[in-house]
């Protein structure tokens, strides 16, 4: 026979069973920890829930499940470390806590944990539920609830809300901005006080005593805090608010209507005087001026019409066109009529034929249409202005204009013979012109290969490569490769002049580091402005600074400038400066030496065109310089411009346009297409 002891312990391990496998299918995970707050146990609803077997979590601790900035709350309830006494109260609670994922994904979860004695030793058992669409429905009530909430206080109608007695329940921010009271204080309000008394004195059938409910859309008027009295319009409605029977009222503040109502009763006024006034004004307007109805009728006419056709004003008012005018005269002007009733357009500047008893006129006619309420043609206003007069001048006119056409074309003949003998000159000139530039070209360049050969010549001279000169040699030769450098420079100029003026030359806009190239030119020319103890000062240069142009033509430009101000300065400084501006570039270059007089100003940019001087005479130089930076700046579509003043120095500003780089990309990519045609 069993003993009883062993039956309990089968029946309790059978169970024990069944409790295990109810737990494993659970819709909600359940987790089991021992004292030191290792997980012991993992049903299948946990498995699905994080991601992981019971084999991979086994062991480890509920933390290592839950996001770190909320695990400090689920610590505090201790389940980490279990005491043998007085822990199993301290853990049974419920918290919302972040859960990680296998995956690391976070989402919100219920833990549930509570203590039990296991052999005598605590453990926790831990059910957890995904609370995600929970959380997702709560954020939708709380967004819905603050939508409803910035509605009622934003809405441009103050809304009260009243238990059935008539005192406040709750009232939105335009209630508290429209009378001055803060909620508090409407809370401890009841309807009455906001009410106008006079008024509930006069229409108590307003306010339903039993309901203190509006019975129908109604004006009245409510009382500020400070006394300031508001014309309102409001319509209350008896309905549940937090479960409870209560009366809810919309106010609109109707001052704005209440003040156009007043404009209008004085419009209405004043429309009777400006009626007569208008009146008055018409009938003195040399011009028809009438009112038509749709049925061809008059309705109101000035007194220059009436007196047209020796009638009374009130004796045209009702009669039709027809009644007027002879009939083909009428049914041109009804047919016009017509058009401007069934399109709705105005018909403007209409010359019309007008048979008075002087006899045959001229009319240019407006007719406009009234249109009411539902669209359609009312009336229709007609002015007529006589433009008889007017009439017989265009005539006039057209004769006129007829005898000096004749007159044109004959002179225009005259004009056209001179044209082309003119042309005839022009050609002469053109070649002219041509032939000199392809001849100083010529000449410049068969001029270079000679003085090239002088030039090598003489540098060997001046090296001693045939043997050492004497003093006075020397002297000559020097003479001889300065004179030669000097004429070489001079033909080069007009080579370049040339090759610019006959379109020879393009230039090739590229990327420039300004800084760079500034440098670079004031080091070549460092031993002429040492010479002179000048001091090159540079202004407005960032660094790095970019610009596009041609870099072997832009050098050239500030090359000789500033040569050109070192050369005529004997003390003081030369300034470089560049100004980036919104559209342009802008260089200037400034000296403080002998400076131009005014008399000199027009030979500046000219060739071969020197200053007058002792000084200027004393520095070599052949006048084409200055006047072949003007053609390179010109080639950049820019401009070069100077002032100056005698003894004081003189400034050379050019500019070179910011989108000179994008015309010509623009011109090469068009010469490349139609190059492929």
């Amino acid at each position: 026979m069993k003993s009883v002891s062993s039956v309990d312990i089968k029946e309790r391990k059978k169970v024990e069973e069944e409790l295990r496998l109810l737990s494993q299918y659970a819709q909600d995970a359940i987790i089991q920890m021992n004292s030191d707050g290792l997980i012991t146990y993992w049903n299948k609803s946990a498995e699905r829930l994080f991601g992981y077997t019971e084999k991979e979590v086994l062991s480890k601790n509920l933390h290592s499940l839950l996001a770190p900035q909320r695990y400090h709350k689920a610590h505090k309830i201790g389940f980490s470390k279990f005491k043998k006494s007085g822990q199993g109260a301290a853990i049974n609670k419920t918290l919302e806590l972040e859960g990680i994922k296998k995956d690391s994904a976070e989402f919100p979860i219920e833990l549930s944990l509570s203590a039990v004695q296991i052999k005598g030793e605590w453990n926790a058992i831990g059910i957890i539920r995904d609370i995600s669409k929970r959380k997702k429905i709560e954020q939708k009530l709380r967004d819905s609830e603050e939508k409803l909430r910035t509605l009622f206080d934003n809405i441009n109608d103050a809304i009260y809300i009243l238990d059935l007695k008539g005192n406040f329940i709750n009232v939105n921010a335009t209630a508290c901005k429209r009378l001055g009271y803060e909620k508090r204080e409407f809370l401890q309000m009841h309807i009455h006080d906001i009410n106008a008394p006079e008024l509930i004195a006069e229409n108590p059938q307003l306010i339903d005593e039993k309901l203190w409910i509006v019975k129908d859309i109604v004006e009245t008027v409510h009382v500020a805090k400070n006394g300031k009295k508001i014309p309102v319009e409001i319509y209350g409605k008896q309905s549940l608010y937090q479960n409870e029977p209560a009366i809810i009222a919309v106010s609109r503040d109707i001052t704005r209507r209440k003040i156009t109502e007043k404009q209008l009763k004085e419009s209405e006024k004043k429309y009777k005087i400006l009626s007569k006034e208008l009146e008055l004004i018409l009938d003195n307007i040399p011009a028809l001026i009438f009112y038509k109805d749709t049925k061809n009728n008059f309705i109101r006419v000035n007194q220059y019409i009436a007196d047209a056709h020796n009638m009374k004003k009130k004796e045209l008012i009702g009669r039709s066109l027809f009644e007027i005018y002879p009939k083909d005269q009428a049914q041109a002007y009804w047919d016009d009529d017509l058009e401007v009733i069934t399109s709705g357009k105005s018909k403007l500047n209409i010359e019309e034929p007008w048979e008075t008893k002087d006899g045959l006129r001229w009319l240019l006619t407006s007719k406009i249409p009234l249109i009411d309420v539902n669209g359609d043609v009312a009336r229709i206003i007609v002015t007529s202005i006589d433009i008889t007069e007017r009439k017989k001048g265009e005539s006039l006119k057209r004769i006129f204009t007829e005898k000096l056409e004749k007159e044109v074309q004959y002179r225009t003949k005259e004009l056209n013979d001179a044209l082309e003998k003119q042309k005839l000159y022009l050609d002469q000139i053109e070649k002219s012109s041509r032939f000199k530039t392809e001849f100083l070209a010529t000449m410049s360049h068969e001029l270079r290969t000679p003085l090239n050969a002088i030039i090598g010549f003489t540098d060997l001279l001046l090296e001693g490569i045939f043997g050492k000169l004497n003093e006075e040699q020397l002297e000559y030769i020097k003479d001889i490769d300065e004179s030669s450098n000097h004429l070489l420079d001079m033909i080069t100029n007009i080579l370049d002049i040339s090759r610019i003026e006959s379109s020879q030359v393009t230039i090739n806009i590229e990327k420039i580091q300004l800084n760079n190239l500034i440098d670079n030119v004031i080091s070549t020319l460092r031993p002429l402005y040492n010479e002179k103890g000048l001091i090159i000062d540079l202004k407005g240069l960032k660094k790095e600074q970019l610009i596009f142009a041609d870099r072997i033509k832009f050098k050239q430009i500030i090359y000789n400038l500033l040569s050109n101000a070192i050369k005529f300065t004997e003390k003081g400084k030369v300034t470089f400066e560049f100004r980036d501006s919104k559209d342009m570039w802008e260089f200037i270059v400034k000296d403080t030496g002998i400076g131009i007089a005014e008399k000199d100003f027009n030979i500046i940019f000219k060739e071969f065109k020197r200053v007058k001087s002792a000084y200027v005479d004393s520095i070599p130089g052949s006048g084409l310089g200055l006047a072949l930076t003007k053609r390179i700046v010109n080639l950049h579509e820019g401009d070069i411009l100077f002032t100056s003043k005698l003894g004081k120095g003189t400034a050379f500003t050019f500019t070179i346009p910011k989108n000179l780089s994008s015309k010509v990309n623009l011109e090469k990519i068009v010469k490349s297409f139609l190059s492929k045609l």
